[in-house]
């Protein structure tokens, strides 16, 4: 059923009791509505926004105007706030974990990372797999033509999904969907506890005209992505002071990204290409461990097409075309740096440190619901700018010992005074990390919220290391594991009352 909170118009409402209350209805939380209610839960689904985008509510996601203005840009441009969530432009890129995220490094991270095993998410591989439109081939196949490396790089792995929106794939089947209750324009501004601050009460949820609404259930979910879930639970601070499960100090911590830098140049040797203009790599675990360093894809590519997907693609096909037109370079170079097809360029989803540096605050400010807007503070760390340098300088290294081409590395990569200019590739992460007790992180092994007995926490906020592949198979791959976990749990208390 979907009922839309903002259609209410004053009216009396008043929610049912559910097993189940999901905040965010992106890719975490659809899944675990999907699978909770197959399992019979009857599942209450609180999408913030409509199911199309308006501005209204996308203005809720605005940083604080104290966060600078690449940060401000940057997260405005890179999340979607509707049925669907950031699936609605997500690019499709499905890659596997592997082993390496899952290993203990002292030595290289002063955080701690995984307290759960590769083998404990790998049975849910195959139904996320499904989930994604990916579940063919059987293997995650290499870039066609990728050249081998002598050492430090391995042919990275991955398949493209049509992209999936999640929003458009599973609305008729959530809407139809007796165990499930989707709402709409409702948007979660209060985690309430009970009075002896152990436990979620309810989710106090308030539409755009200010009307407010208490949805009680057994169990509680976050799903709203590594900005948000870590802005709520901050946020929610009228019955404990520092917000709900930050006892330690580690909501918002440790935000991670994948860092998206153009490491170098080259001129293609062509013969050495064959038919291939793209080869994809993977820092091998031998490099990563010997130097100390983090995880990364490294592309390498020349004369690529201008991607026909995404909301940029028909500005970046007239910037492409005007750049390279003969009296045009000069002028838009310097509005639009592009690399004509004759440049090759080596690019990289380079793994972030998690640092508590980095992480998602709150301001004085507040957003149109009355929150207070969050800021991020994030920036390189040593050793992200080390894990940057030692992967440019050997790929330079054996793509020339390769015969692929001849490297130009950019100053950053050769003078350490120089600062390193980067982006991210929408990868957000942490905030919420996954730890074994509540001084490293904020969920348990299980997702659920340390010194809250019936709160969870969804998506890759919950990822204490960021690893070098792209996030969204494996937070479905987690999101399917809470659902099975909570399917398992003995329900039988009775539904708590909101203080």
């Amino acid at each position: 059923m979907l009922t839309d909170l903002s259609a209410l118009n004053g009216q009396a409402f008043q929610p049912d009791t559910y097993d189940v209350v999901i905040a965010g209805a992106g890719p975490a939380g659809i899944t675990l509505a999907r699978k909770l209610s197959a399992g019979g839960k009857r599942v209450a689904l609180l999408e913030g926004g409509g199911l199309s985008y308006t501005q209204e509510s996308q203005d809720v996601y605005s940083l604080s105007e104290q966060s600078n203005e690449f940060t401000r840009m940057y997260f405005a441009s890179t999340r979607l706030r509707f049925f669907g969530g950031t699936s609605n432009h997500w690019a499709g890129r499905c890659s596997p974990m592997r082993e390496l995220d899952f290993t203990e490094r002292s030595s290289a991270y002063k955080e701690s990372g995984w307290p759960v095993s590769l083998a404990e998410i790998q049975p849910y591989l195959a139904e996320a797999r499904d989930i994604l439109d990916v579940s063919t081939p059987e293997e995650f196949p290499i870039t066609p033509g990728t050249v081998p490396m002598a050492k430090g790089f391995e042919p990275d792995v991955a398949i493209i999904s049509a992209p999936t929106r999640f929003g458009t794939k599973y609305l008729d089947e959530v809407q139809n969907n007796s165990n499930i209750d989707l709402f709409i324009n409702a948007n979660l501004v209060d985690i309430r506890l009970t009075d002896d601050l152990t436990a979620t009460a309810a989710y106090r949820v308030r539409n755009y005209a200010g009307d407010e609404y208490d949805f009680t259930g057994q169990d509680y979910i976050l799903a709203l992505g590594a900005i948000e879930n870590a802005r709520l639970m901050l946020a929610s601070n009228s019955q404990l002071s520092d917000g709900v499960g930050n006892a330690e100090g580690m909501v918002g911590a440790c935000y991670m990204d994948h860092y998206n830098i153009t490491m170098g140049e080259f001129v293609a040797n062509y013969s050495a290409w064959g038919d291939a203009n793209r080869m994809s790599y993977f820092t091998t675990r031998q490099f990563s461990e010997a130097n100390d360093i983090g995880s990364s894809n490294v592309t390498i590519k020349y004369g690529s097409p201008i991607k026909t997907y995404g909301n940029f693609a028909g500005v970046k096909k007239f910037l492409a075309t005007q750049s390279c037109r003969m009296g045009m370079e000069g002028a838009m170079q310097k509005l639009f740096p592009f690399h004509c097809s004759d440049t090759g360029l080596i690019t990289t989803l380079t793994e972030q440190e998690p640092s508590r540096s980095n992480r998602v605050v709150l301001t004085e400010e507040t957003d149109a619901l009355g929150l207070p807007k969050a800021k991020v503070e994030w920036s390189l760390t040593d050793f992200d700018q080390r894990t940057i340098r030692e992967i440019a300088k050997e790929m330079a290294v054996q793509m020339t010992e390769a015969g692929l081409g001849r490297v130009q590395l950019p100053e950053f990569i050769t003078d350490e005074s120089l600062e390193i200019p980067f982006y991210g590739h929408a990868h957000h992460l942490g905030t919420t990390r996954m730890a074994q007790d509540a001084i490293d992180g904020v969920v348990n092994t299980d997702c659920k919220v340390f010194g809250n007995d019936n709160l969870y926490v969804a998506g890759s906020s919950i990822f204490p290391r960021g690893g070098g592949h792209n996030p969204t198979m494996p937070l479905v791959q987690f999101a399917l594991r809470l659902s099975d976990h909570l399917l398992a749990v003995d329900e039988s208390p009775a539904i708590l009352n909101p203080s």
